[in-house]
């Protein structure tokens, strides 16, 4: 097995295992079942909601440590196939921006400016609502990658997410066809 051959099987195993972990999250925690389960497992939606967030960062390169993500995938691909994938990260720019970040949060010592990021506003409107009390003196973000992701903001970026995963398992398989027929 080749080193394209490598690239392209890890780059699939990463994208099918996030895009199920995505769905494993909506459905355990939904408003009905995540009561249940919170109640048990109080931070069971957070540490899913970060296995998925370290695992999206690995396809989007957020480290000079992935060596199996979208940054590797271009350098394969078809001309046509880099130019859609330039396409899709541009278009979801910030979505990429946030779920990197995160990750930079996660893994702290990887990020010296992790403290800096702030909560987004849906986030301090819920807390005010839950706690009836003014948190306007939060850090808020400015901009997506310099937002906290909280289990709810997440869920509001959800089907993007989604979206986003479906488009490259597209590309995946454009990327597969081209090496397969090099050969």
């Amino acid at each position: 097995m080749g080193d394209h051959d490598n690239l392209i099987c890890v780059f699939k195993d990463i994208l099918d295992y996030s895009k199920n972990l995505l769905k494993d999250f909506e459905v355990l925690f939904n408003v009905e079942k995540s009561q249940e389960i919170l109640k048990e497992i109080p931070l069971a939606e957070p540490a899913y909601m970060e296995a998925i967030i370290v695992n999206l960062s690995k396809i989007f390169s957020c480290s000079g440590c992935d060596n199996f993500g979208i940054k590797q995938i271009k350098e394969i691909a078809a001309a046509e196939t880099t130019k859609k994938l330039k396409a899709i990260e541009l278009k979801e720019k910030d979505i990429i921006k946030k779920v990197c970040a995160n990750r930079h949060r996660l893994i702290v010592h990887t990020d010296k400016n992790y403290q800096n990021m702030g909560f987004s506003e849906s986030h301090i409107k819920r807390l005010e609502k839950i706690y009836k009390t003014d948190f306007s003196q939060l850090r808020k973000s400015g901009k997506k990658d310099e937002e906290r992701y909280t289990p709810q903001d997440f869920k509001d970026d959800i089907d993007r997410i989604r979206g986003l995963l479906d488009d490259l398992d597209k590309i995946w398989e454009e990327v597969l066809m081209f090496n397969y027929k090099k050969k």
